[in-house]
C-alpha cells in the first residue's frame, strides 16, 4: 500500500489555524485577566463611591434608625452589601444580606472570610458623624459578573475562529492553483514532450521549481537528441562496413584458393579494426555531447601532444610520413579535462596522418598568441578547397571524390572538445605544407615563456626514427 503523504495545503491550513487559534487563546486569557483587574477596579471604585452616598444620605440620622435593616440598594442588591457602626462598635444600620458580625475591621479595601462566605470590602471611617461605614460585594457573585463581562467579550473570538479557518481555507486552496497546474501540467505530458514549463503565472516562490524543471527537460531533450543522433549515426555508418565484412567473410568460406582466401581475411581484419575505430569515435562524440563544462585543472598540452605524437608513430612509420612535434619544454598550460584534450589531439593528428601522402610530413605546432594557448596541426596532402573548409568540422562530412573510408567524426570531436573548453577551432590552408591546417586555441591557464632557442622541443617521426 503506498504510503499516504500530507498534502501542502492541509498543512498550510492546519499550521495557519493552529497558529491562529494559539494566537487567539493568548488574545482571550490576556482580555480575560484584563477584563478581570479593570472590572475589579470598576467594582471597587463603585464600593467606594457608595461608601460616600451612605455618608451624606444617612448622616446623624443613622442613629435615629438604629437597628434596622435596610434595601436601599435595591439596584445592587445582588452584590452590595453595607454596615453602619458606632465608633463603639454597635451596629447600626445594615442592608438586609449583610451579617451581623463586621464584615472588615481595618481601613480601605480588603478582602475578608466572615460567616463562611468571601468578602471584597471596603471600609472608612466617618469623622464628621462619628460612624464606620462598612460597603462590601460578595466575591463568587462578583466573579460571576466578571466572568460573565469577559465571555462576552470572548464570544467574537469562538464564533470568528471557524470563519477565520475558514478564509484560510479559501485562501490557501486559491494560492496553491499554480501548484496544481504545475503538478497537472507536467503530470499529463508524455515522455516525448520536453517543451518548457511556462511560468508566467507562476507565483515568485515557485519560479526557481520551474526554471529547475526548465533545466531539467532541456538536458533530458540534448540526451535523447544525442541518443537519437547516436541510433542514427550507427545505423548509417554501420551499415557500410559490416556489409563489406560479411562479404569478405563469404569470399573466405567459398574460395578455394589459398591467396584470395588469406587477402580476404585481411580485409576483414582492416574491417574490423575501422568498425572498432568508428564505434570508439561516436561513443566518444556521444559522451562530448551530454558533456558539461568542468571545473578548470592545469592540463599540460605539449606533453598531451608528446604522448599522442609517441603513441601514433608505428602508424606513421608504416606509411613514411615525418611527423614533426614543435613545442616548448613545458606546456603551454590549458584549464580543462586532459582526457577530452588528448582525444582532441588525437583526432586532429589522425586526420591529418590520413590526407598526408605517403613519404609526406605532418606538423603539430604548440605555442601562445595573446594570451591564449596555440595548436595547430597541418599536413601536406592536397589540403580542402576553401568552400568546403566551414564545413570540414561537420559530422559525417566527406570532400567530393574522397574514398578514404572515414566517418568524418573526427573533426567533430575536435570541435567538441574545444566548445567544452572555451577554445576556438577553424582551418585553412598550410602555408609551408600546402595542405590543410587546423588552429584551435583556448584561454591559457598558465602563461609561460616560450623559448625556440637551442632546446625548441622540435621532435622529428619519420621511417628512419622508428628504426
Amino acid at each position: 500500500m503506498a504510503e499516504r503523504r500530507p498534502s501542502l495545503r492541509g498543512r498550510l491550513i492546519t499550521l495557519l489555524v493552529a497558529g491562529t487559534g494559539l494566537v487567539w487563546a493568548g488574545i482571550g486569557i490576556a482580555t480575560y485577566f484584563d477584563a478581570r483587574y479593570h472590572s475589579g477596579r470598576i467594582f471597587d471604585a463603585q464600593l467606594a463611591e457608595y461608601s460616600e452616598v451612605l455618608a451624606a444620605v444617612a448622616g446623624h440620622e443613622v442613629y435615629e434608625i438604629a437597628g434596622k435593616t435596610t434595601n436601599l440598594d435595591h439596584d445592587y442588591g445582588q452584590t452590595s452589601t453595607y454596615q453602619v457602626y458606632s465608633r463603639a462598635g454597635e451596629l447600626l444600620l445594615r442592608s438586609h444580606a449583610a451579617p451581623l458580625s463586621p464584615i472588615a475591621l481595618s481601613d480601605g479595601f480588603s478582602d475578608e472570610q466572615v460567616a463562611g462566605e468571601r468578602w471584597r470590602a471596603y471600609r472608612r471611617v466617618d469623622a464628621e458623624n462619628d460612624f464606620v461605614i462598612i460597603v462590601a460585594h460578595r466575591q463568587d457573585e462578583r466573579d460571576a459578573l466578571v466572568r460573565d463581562f469577559a465571555m462576552r467579550l470572548l464570544a467574537p473570538f469562538a464564533i470568528g475562529l471557524p470563519l477565520v479557518a475558514l478564509a484560510i481555507w479559501l485562501a490557501v486552496t486559491r494560492a496553491i492553483v499554480p501548484l496544481v497546474r504545475l503538478a497537472r501540467d507536467v503530470g499529463l505530458r508524455g515522455a516525448d514532450r520536453l517543451a518548457p514549463v511556462d511560468a508566467a503565472e507562476a507565483p515568485r516562490e515557485i519560479v526557481p521549481l520551474v526554471d529547475a524543471l526548465n533545466h531539467l527537460f532541456a538536458r533530458l531533450e540534448r540526451s535523447f537528441e544525442n541518443e537519437r543522433r547516436f541510433t542514427g549515426d550507427a545505423a548509417h555508418e554501420l551499415r557500410t562496413p559490416l556489409a563489406a565484412l560479411r562479404t569478405h567473410a563469404e569470399v573466405a568460406l567459398t574460395t578455394a584458393s589459398d591467396e584470395r582466401r588469406r587477402r580476404s581475411l585481411e580485409q576483414v581484419v582492416a574491417g574490423v579494426e575501422r568498425a572498432a575505430r568508428l564505434v570508439e569515435q561516436m561513443l566518444t562524440l556521444a559522451r562530448l555531447d551530454a558533456a558539461s563544462p568542468r571545473d578548470e585543472t592545469a592540463a599540460d598540452l605539449g606533453e598531451i601532444a608528446r604522448e599522442v605524437v609517441e603513441a601514433m608513430r608505428p602508424e606513421a612509420a608504416a606509411r613514411r610520413v615525418t611527423v614533426v612535434l614543435e613545442a616548448p619544454s613545458k606546456g603551454p598550460e590549458v584549464g580543462g579535462e586532459p582526457a577530452m584534450l588528448h582525444a582532441l589531439v588525437r583526432n586532429l593528428v589522425e586526420n591529418a596522418l590520413r590526407h598526408a601522402p605517403e613519404a609526406g610530413m605532418v606538423r603539430v605546432g604548440l605555442g601562445e598568441e595573446g594570451g591564449r594557448a596555440k595548436l595547430a596541426v597541418e599536413d601536406s596532402g592536397p589540403g580542402v578547397p576553401p568552400e568546403f573548409l566551414e564545413r570540414i568540422f561537420e559530422r559525417h562530412f566527406r570532400l567530393p571524390g574522397d574514398s578514404g573510408g572515414a566517418a568524418g567524426l573526427g573533426l567533430s570531436i575536435a570541435r567538441r572538445v574545444a566548445q567544452l573548453h572555451g577554445g576556438a577551432i577553424g582551418a585553412d590552408a598550410s602555408p609551408s605544407l600546402g595542405g590543410l591546417r587546423v588552429t584551435v586555441t583556448f584561454p591559457a591557464f598558465g602563461k609561460e615563456t616560450l623559448s625556440h632557442g637551442a632546446d625548441s622541443g622540435v621532435t622529428h617521426f619519420n621511417k628512419e626514427t622508428d628504426s
